[in-house]
């Protein structure tokens, strides 16, 4: 437990310095657009691949297609029964697509895999890949076709270097092979800016929000309340009967359950702006959902490790 209490300490202190640079004009709105390339397209993708080099066991393999199963069925069964529950909903159009993204969509790429990359090094970040790469699939198939209102382009899939990278980090862990170790010394390095870099940014998007905007719509804290409290506890009392059943490593179901609880895709916000789809209320949901994950991670992150490890 104590070993969660700094990795949490550690996250803290990342967004709290993120914040500070913001405030103080060290970043800006530009800046912050391109660290986020930044992280997106060389550090994370760098990460993963470090993440492919750990130790080969075949109960590590089953855990990574029993992660990429379930992510597939989290994806399906929940746009699905978001849609029947939104559907006669009498609220705005616009925010009836934010709100179904928004509580499927997990923020696996600047939360997700940094997080369980800091509390269970590369296994953990391995599994969280390929949950985010199943995860990608859906959100830029079925999301972003939701939140445009266009067509699926499956350019939007091939172009993501983080989704490629994960593809080939599966391959990597599952043949013999390993690369020499200055190659792994070298992506590790480049690989460790990934938790600082991610939260930095999350720090500078907080610090842009409204207060009085941020905690004055209810419909956010519905889609907050539903997205990072109910879904997870349905995910652990799944998981808490199967387990019974089905062999798996604790990390394994560790990590299911903290990507069913990460804050909403961040990525959705640019969706939002790009097609102005209720940007505001997308904005404010997400900005009022990174507030909440630093009480509500702590709580499932702890819970998991009582009750799998």
């Amino acid at each position: 437990m104590l070993q969660i209490y700094i990795a949490f300490f550690k996250i803290f202190i990342y967004i709290s310095l993120g914040l500070i640079l913001n405030k103080t004009r060290v970043i800006d709105r530009r800046s912050e657009v391109a660290m986020s390339n930044v992280l997106l397209k060389a550090v994370l993708p760098f990460t993963i691949l470090g993440a492919s080099q750990v130790t080969f066991s075949y109960q590590m393999l089953r855990g990574i297609f029993g992660v990429a199963a379930f992510a597939a069925c989290y994806c399906i069964i929940g746009l699905l029964l978001v849609y029947v529950c939104i559907k006669h909903a009498r609220i705005d159009q616009d925010e009836k697509r934010i709100i179904h993204v928004l509580t499927v969509f997990s923020n696996t790429s600047f939360v997700g895999m940094p997080l369980m990359q800091e509390l269970y090094g590369e296994q953990g970040l391995l599994l969280a890949a390929v949950f985010n790469l199943i995860s990608n699939l859906f959100f830029y198939s079925a999301g972003a076709v939701i939140v445009s209102k266009k067509h699926f382009r499956v350019l939007d899939l091939i172009s993501n270097p983080v989704s490629l990278v994960s593809i080939i980090s599966i391959v990597l862990f599952a043949i013999p092979w390993r690369m020499p170790f200055f190659i792994q010394d070298t992506i590790s390095l480049v690989g460790d800016m990934n938790v600082p870099l991610s939260m930095m940014i999350i720090g500078s998007m907080l610090s842009t929000i409204s207060p009085k905007k941020l905690f004055s719509d209810i419909k956010a804290y519905c889609v907050v309340i539903v997205k990072m409290f109910l879904i997870p506890a349905v995910v652990m009392g799944f998981l808490f009967v199967i387990r019974g059943f089905v062999e798996a490593l604790p990390v394994t179901l560790i990590t299911l359950l903290i990507m069913s609880a990460l804050p909403p895709n961040v990525t959705a916000v640019i969706f939002a702006e790009q097609y102005d789809t209720a940007p505001e209320f997308c904005t404010r949901t997400v900005a009022l959902s990174m507030l909440v994950m630093l009480f509500s991670l702590l709580f499932w992150v702890g819970l998991a490790g009582k009750i799998f490890i």
